[in-house]
């Protein structure tokens, strides 16, 4: 597989075709236990299928066309921030409604405020570019080759509890992404009195 930094990558050439992508660690970076060093150091596999096209799913993981993207859309940054969290001094809020600017969304949290800059985003984005590597797969069966590569690979921060060892640290109940939902949780609660049903 020919695996090209992200920073290197363009996202106007990517296809705008269905199929699966994976993301991996270059040689240097370090991820707090999560480099998978058995598996090639691959992290994260994905798959892009109907309206979201590969060239949309690069858009939502790393920049959007605006060069603003948030983690509300993309579960690998969310589980990129939340073990950074500490480290890039990341606060975890929960997603919101653009029109009504309340919170609907606790599990699809983010970084950022509306109001807010994405400066923090940013800093995520900026890591990503520097120290993960990208690879596609153009294929009208993504779903059953995502499983295939999902099951082989062993990605460490995908949702899988059959095939990531590591899965409970990232997605379990007293795990890193849990943190940051009660963190989103309680911002919503004592700012809005209220925490969104999802």
């Amino acid at each position: 597989m020919l695996f090209k930094k992200v920073s290197e990558i363009d996202r106007d050439e990517l296809p705008r075709e269905n199929g699966v992508y994976l993301f991996r660690l270059n040689e240097k970076a370090a991820l707090d236990g999560f480099e998978n060093p058995d598996y090639f150091r691959i992290v994260y596999i994905g798959r892009a299928i109907k309206t979201k096209s590969i060239f949309g799913r690069f858009g939502s993981h790393i920049e959007t066309s605006s060069k603003q993207t948030s983690s509300s859309g993309s579960t690998l940054r969310r589980s990129l921030g939340a073990i950074f969290k500490k480290k890039f001094s990341l606060k975890a809020y929960p997603r919101f409604d653009k029109q009504e600017n309340i919170p609907n969304h606790i599990a699809n949290f983010n970084f950022i405020l509306p109001e807010d800059d994405y400066t923090k985003e940013t800093i995520l984005t900026n890591w990503m570019k520097e120290n993960l590597e990208y690879f596609y797969i153009e294929t009208k069966d993504a779903i059953e080759l995502e499983k295939y590569l999902v099951k082989h690979l062993k990605p460490t921060l995908n949702d899988s509890i059959e095939h990531n060892p590591l899965r409970d640290k990232v997605h379990g109940k007293k795990g890193l992404r849990q943190k940051c939902k009660n963190e989103a949780s309680n911002f919503s609660e004592m700012n809005y009195g209220f925490i969104p049903k999802n």
